[in-house]
C-alpha cells in the first residue's frame, strides 16, 4: 500500500512538472515512480506512457520515447495505446515531415 502511494506521487508530481513543460523533470519522477515497482499494472501502465509522451516533447530522444511506449504496452494494452494516441501521435506528421 504504501508503495502504491509511492509510485502515485511521483506520477503526480511528474504531471505537475509536464503541464509547466519542465518535461526532464517530468521524465525523472515517472522514472523514479518505474523505480517504486509498485504492483498495479494500470498505475504502471501510466508512468511508462507519460514518461513516453514527456520524452516525446524534449524531442532529443525519440527512441526514449518508443522503448517507454512499448514497455507501457505491457501492463496495459489500451490504456498505453489511448495514451499514445491522446498525446504522441498527433505529433508524428512533424517528425514524419523530415523523414521524407
Amino acid at each position: 500500500m504504501i508503495i502504491l502511494a509511492i509510485a502515485e506521487v511521483y506520477k503526480k508530481e511528474g504531471n505537475d512538472y509536464f503541464r509547466k513543460k519542465k518535461f526532464s523533470s517530468a521524465i525523472y519522477c515517472y522514472t523514479e515512480g518505474i523505480k517504486v515497482r509498485c504492483k498495479d499494472d494500470e498505475l504502471k501502465a501510466n508512468l511508462y506512457s507519460n514518461r513516453a509522451t514527456a520524452h516525446f516533447y524534449v524531442g532529443e530522444k525519440f527512441h526514449s520515447f518508443i522503448y517507454s511506449f512499448i514497455d507501457s504496452l505491457t501492463y496495459s494494452l489500451i490504456h498505453a495505446c489511448m495514451h499514445a494516441c491522446k498525446h504522441s501521435f498527433i505529433h508524428l506528421f512533424f517528425f514524419r515531415s523530415f523523414l521524407l
